[in-house]
């Protein structure tokens, strides 16, 4: 039957291509209507309904994309889903979800909806295949909710472990200000330093029980991995014999391990003719020698002697102690001056390398006489070293005659401001 048309394509067919516009239109009971018609330009399209009735919970789905459809469950509660497993770490969601770019569009005419005016906000179905089906054309919501909820659960991880860490952080800060506070209440300078120190002792009680010469003495430690020495100064590990508690230095030599009664000390690889070993030779024995036992040497800065009137200010110049492999070792400075009394003052300076090694103590010599006293004060025996100059100037002599005149600019000696070495 056609209507509209005098050569019908199926058992009824309303329109005529290219003529009149099939539309068919079912009327309300009261008002309103129903209307169904194709395209100007629309496509071919066969619909075919399934063979059976759907029960509750279904819903008709074109499965294949090709027209024919069929019932199709529409719930989703668990017994109608095979369950494969479970997703345990949702931040690789979260990074999924974060990395898919948002756009904001309109559908072009003719495509998808006839709607080409809505502003549109979503994804783009080759750019989110984790929100996709059917090829990776369609948006899939059950997809979609999914990946939703865990980028909530990724996201509510975060925070609870940013969470964790204000806490603590909160913590150790109330405990700062409940110090600082004490601290503030007592006013005292020293005290101030003395609880500050005690601050520090608590800080590190935990882990730390004592510091000795640079060495710290803890309770216990687990490490991954565990470095002693290098090849450069390789050593080995001081065990305490359990019957005699004598130190044993246990090591290795040659690569055969080696036990020496003592403590093992840092050493310096060698090889067989006595350099540095700094490849490996192939041949002889490889030794240790020890490495520091020399000791550091303090200069002063400034004078050795130091003459003030009563009442003037003496500043510490200070001295620097080099050693040949600390490079530089702190100086300790003892003594004191009285700067309303006169007489002879002793300041010394010693210092020590991290080997044990103590300097030969310097000592400056600081006179305060009162303003109107000329008399001088010889340097002190104990810092005068320069003897080895005298002869050397003595060598070249091949009569006894020079000796007299190295005795005659004896007098000179005596100007405080002058050096021994000047005896020529």
């Amino acid at each position: 039957v056609g209507i509209g048309t005098t050569s019908p394509g199926a058992l009824l067919d309303i329109g005529l291509a290219g003529a009149t516009l099939g539309t068919m239109r079912l009327e309300g009971n009261i008002s309103g209507y129903v209307q169904l018609q194709s395209a100007a330009a629309a496509g071919s399209w066969t619909m075919t309904l399934p063979t059976a009735v759907g029960g509750a919970g279904q819903q008709l789905t074109d499965v294949a994309g090709n027209g024919i459809t069929s019932w199709a469950a529409a719930g989703s509660s668990r017994q109608l889903k095979d369950v494969v497993g479970t997703v345990t770490d949702p931040t690789e969601a979260l990074a999924q979800i974060l990395s898919t770019p948002i756009y904001r569009f309109h559908y072009k005419p003719g495509m998808g909806t006839g709607d080409s005016q809505t502003e549109y906000v979503g994804v783009m179905a080759n750019e989110s295949p984790w929100a996709m089906h059917y090829n990776g054309a369609v948006v899939n919501p059950v997809n979609t909710l999914g990946y939703m909820v865990l980028g909530i659960q990724a996201t509510n991880k975060k925070l609870s472990d940013l969470t964790s860490t204000v806490k603590e952080l909160d913590l150790k800060l109330e405990g700062l200000a409940e110090r600082i506070a004490a601290l503030e209440a007592l006013g005292n300078s020293s005290t101030l330093i003395e609880s500050l120190g005690e601050y520090a002792v608590d800080f590190f009680s935990a882990g730390v029980e004592s510091v000795v010469d640079g060495i710290v003495y803890m309770k216990g430690m687990v490490v991954q991995k565990l470095t002693v020495g290098s090849r450069e100064k390789p050593t080995g590990i001081t065990l305490y014999d359990e019957t005699t508690g004598e130190p044993n230095c246990f090591s290795i030599v040659n690569g055969t391990t080696k036990t020496t009664l003592g403590e093992c000390a840092i050493g310096e690889l060698l090889s067989p003719e006595g350099g540095s070993g700094g490849g490996n030779s192939g041949a002889g024995d490889l030794t240790y020698s020890p490495q520091d036992t020399q000791a550091p040497i303090i200069t002063l800065d400034g004078d050795i002697l130091v003459s003030l009137d009563v009442g003037s200010s003496y500043v510490e110049a200070g001295a620097i102690a080099t050693d040949d492999v600390d490079t530089e070792v702190a100086v300790v400075i003892s003594g004191s001056i009285d700067p309303t009394t006169p007489g002879t003052y002793l300041i010394s300076y010693n210092a020590k390398d991290t080997a044990g090694n103590s300097a030969t103590p310097v000592v400056r010599t600081v006179v305060l006489k009162n303003s109107g006293d000329s008399s001088t004060t010889p340097t002190p025996e104990p810092t005068v070293e320069p003897t080895p100059e005298p002869e050397a100037t003595v060598e070249p002599t091949v009569e006894p005659t020079p000796e007299p005149e190295a005795t005659t600019p004896a007098p000179e000696a005596t100007d405080s401001t002058s050096s021994p070495q000047a005896t020529t």
